[in-house]
């Protein structure tokens, strides 16, 4: 081999050796990528689990309580908040009641947006909206709940309450519970009690949900 051969095949050698960190450079950038990539994919899948949307919580499990909460109102309290702003009607999926320490409750668990509220005790028995038939329940005193705009029932007619109340609980303060309305954007429940009662209106969200505490007979009577 001659010295002009060998010395062309140093000049490849080198050559050569200068493109490798190049190439190794190249893939490094390419092989990132494609972790960075993966890795937005994994998130965005664990964080959302429709299109779209937010993610689908479970609703809460039967009679579970959530913790504080503000005080309770005198029985005179006309609650009544508009909603937060005009939209389609929150759809009512489902009523729960259950009994705490000095104070009954009752859920309304709801699909979709968080309706207006409006809520006050009312002496005479409750009419259905639509006819203004009486509803005969029992109690005293009847505390009144109203959602708007707010509906009960889906496209086609069909209720949609998933969890629906007994009409009497067996409840101390909660004696008795019933829809009184589902029309024109408005539905409405009557919570029978044996007199009006201290009480408070909570929206929660998460699923969105309007709780309702009546204090028991007791409880009422240590209220100033």
């Amino acid at each position: 081999m001659t010295i002009h051969a060998i010395a062309q095949l140093r000049q490849a050698a080198h050559v050569a050796a200068s493109a490798r960190p190049a190439a190794l450079l190249v893939r490094n950038a390419r092989r990132a990528a494609l972790m960075t990539l993966l890795a937005v994919v994994a998130l965005t899948a664990a964080g959302c689990s429709r299109r779209g949307g937010p993610p689908r919580r479970p609703p809460l499990p039967e009679g579970q309580a959530e913790a504080g909460g503000p005080a309770f109102l005198p029985s005179t309290t006309v609650v009544d908040e508009p909603a937060a702003a005009a939209g389609a009607p929150a759809t009512v999926v489902g009523v729960r009641t259950a009994a705490h320490e000095g104070f009954d409750r009752v859920t309304i668990e709801l699909a979709g947006s968080s309706p207006g509220y409006r809520a006050a005790w009312r002496t005479t028995p409750p009419r259905h909206c639509a006819s203004g038939a009486a509803v005969p329940m029992a109690g005293g005193a009847w505390l009144e709940v109203r959602l708007d705009p707010a509906q009960a029932h889906d496209a086609q007619g069909r209720a949609t309450l998933e969890t629906r109340p007994q009409a009497q609980p067996g409840l101390t303060a909660v004696q008795a519970l019933q829809m009184t309305c589902d029309f024109e954007g408005v539905v409405s429940w009557a919570l029978g009690a044996p007199r009006a009662l201290p009480f408070r209106v909570m929206p929660l969200t998460d699923p969105p949900r309007v709780v309702v505490d009546v204090g028991h007979a007791t409880a009422a009577a240590a209220s100033p």
